[in-house]
């Protein structure tokens, strides 16, 4: 369901009970919004959140990577986003439609001013990015799910 906010139209926003954002997604970038939380995740940084919102894009290399490979503008699904957990690290994560690349932001990166992408392929990139997400689950523990 598309939604807006700060006048940009979104196809689509996700939160989850312990990130303490939201994530707008859209198919050229993604926006993390901060948001109140009860409970933080256990692998969530402890470092200073910054006050404002995040944008996240592919880093120029990996969208000239995929223009090369692929012919055509990296994109986001709004079914391929979400939260997830890669070597203990909480990120955001999404496969680029068409692709077995998974870019990934981390959050303790993103922290400290850094917002360069990391990037995955996977043979089965559904199910790398489904345990991803399983592993955020997981590592939470009992609490909101």
């Amino acid at each position: 369901m598309p939604v807006t906010f700060e006048g940009t139209q979104y196809h689509a926003s996700l939160t989850s009970p312990y990130i303490p954002y939201t994530l707008y997604i859209s198919e050229t970038h993604l926006l993390l919004v901060p948001r109140e939380v009860q409970q933080i995740h256990p692998n969530f940084p402890k470092d200073p959140a910054p006050t404002g919102n995040i944008r996240l894009e592919l880093s120029d290399t990996y969208k000239k990577q995929f223009k090369a490979k692929y012919q055509g503008e990296p994109k986001f699904s709004v079914k391929d986003v979400g939260f997830g957990l890669d070597d203990d690290e909480v990120v955001v994560a999404g496969i680029l439609q068409g692709t077995n690349w998974i870019p990934h932001w981390e959050f303790s990166s993103l922290f400290k001013g850094d917002l360069r992408n990391l990037l995955e392929s996977s043979s089965d990139v559904k199910a790398s990015f489904g345990l991803m997400e399983w592993d955020l689950k997981v590592a939470a523990g009992p609490g909101p799910q």
